[in-house]
């Protein structure tokens, strides 16, 4: 099948798994014989272009601007997958385009200008509520009540025109979807096809060879990782990983608990330190839709203990993969829980790993979608 995959990509001064999960995505498709094309605008080169900020924010506001359509056109796709188009591409040529289009919800930004439903420390679904006027009044997007004007002048347009007009919606995990279709309405119509991880996974290392706890991600307010190193047993061993605005705060007050902290790593050296921990940490405080971190966690066995107000922490006490927790005492209960049975909590998460994350799993469900689309615009 000829697939189309448009992406507009993230700063790299923004460090974005959404970015890895598109380029994972392509390169699975392309390796289980489809015919991909990969069309991207990277941010770290249009923001070289001149006024660059203004059209932006014009293609944004208006839906006008930078489209894919000459590409697709060359190309003749079966089924154009969209994945992100904000702020590099416009969306009106999708009204354009002849062909089926399916659309991945990454994030919240199709109902929030922040994208995670998170201000102030608390999760907030104002522009729901009470008009997208409320996002302007707090500056949501980069502080700026300027640069956020034309996110909150498009979203009622942008969901309208773009996400209930596709052929089809994924959203990437049962919380995620859950929200979704409680804010935009029963019209939205969904699949939830989470991303997959990198491989089949891997046997986790015997209890005995492991030491300590990991928790990583971006250095960022809604993260959590300020309040994980406030309620840190002081007993415990915490290794944080990651890169951010809070990093010289967060490095700063880790060393004032013991906690060891370390910038972020290539994924592949990454991917070498996971198995010799105990488990993943995950403090994130606004609902998250698919943290490509849980993936990796569980990808190798390692159980996950998570901040109670985000959709991991219901996941995995669920599926017995891990626990939750709310504050210091529940914190230092659930890694005492998970240690007193390190082996069970761990085969539970490389099988949810495999039976949920795994790519040829993905590869069946997105398959399968792309054809049903497809035989459907055909049958018109």
């Amino acid at each position: 099948m000829r697939i189309a995959i448009v992406h507009s990509q993230y700063s790299s001064k923004l460090p974005s798994g959404e970015n890895r999960v598109v380029e994972h995505q392509a390169e699975l498709l392309s390796g289980a014989g489809h015919d991909v094309q990969l069309i991207r605008r990277d941010t770290d080169t249009v923001e070289e272009a001149l006024l660059h900020g203004p059209r932006a924010a014009l293609r944004v506001a208006t839906g006008l601007g930078a489209s894919p359509l000459r590409v697709l056109q060359d190309f003749q796709p079966e089924v154009t997958h969209v994945h992100n188009l904000f702020p590099n591409f416009g969306t009106s040529w999708a009204r354009a385009w002849p062909g089926p289009i399916v659309v991945t919800l990454h994030n919240y930004r199709s109902v929030c200008a922040r994208a995670d439903l998170y201000r102030d420390g608390t999760y907030c679904q104002e522009c729901v509520d009470f008009g997208n006027q409320r996002a302007v009044r707090h500056a949501c997007y980069r502080n700026s009540r300027l640069a956020t004007l034309p996110i909150a002048m498009s979203r009622t347009r942008f969901q309208r025109d773009f996400v209930l007009a596709a052929d089809a919606v994924v959203t990437t995990s049962i919380a995620s979807d859950a929200h979704l279709r409680q804010l935009i309405g029963p019209e939205l119509s969904t699949t939830v096809i989470p991303n997959p991880g990198s491989d089949s996974g891997r046997t986790p290392l015997p209890p005995d060879q492991r030491n300590g706890w990991l928790s990583m991600g971006r250095l960022s307010e809604e993260k959590g990782f300020l309040e994980l190193i406030d309620a840190w047993p002081a007993n415990e061993r915490l290794t944080i990983i990651g890169s951010g605005p809070l990093e010289e705060q967060l490095t700063t007050t880790a060393e004032t608990k013991g906690v060891a902290f370390q910038s972020a790593l290539p994924i592949s050296e990454l991917r070498e330190k996971l198995d010799m921990h105990e488990g993943l940490v995950f403090p994130s405080r606004w609902i998250e839709v698919a943290p490509q971190v849980v993936v990796e966690a569980m990808r190798v066995g390692l159980p996950v203990v998570a901040y109670a107000a985000n959709g991991i922490a219901e996941l995995v006490t669920n599926t017995r993969t891990g626990l939750a927790y709310k504050d210091s005492q529940s914190l230092h209960s659930a890694l005492e829980k998970i240690r007193s049975d390190l082996g069970g909590y761990s085969a539970r998460a490389l099988a949810y790993y495999r039976d949920h994350w795994s790519p040829d799993i993905w590869l069946e469900s997105m398959a399968r979608l792309y054809e049903e689309v497809a035989m459907g615009w055909a049958q018109g």
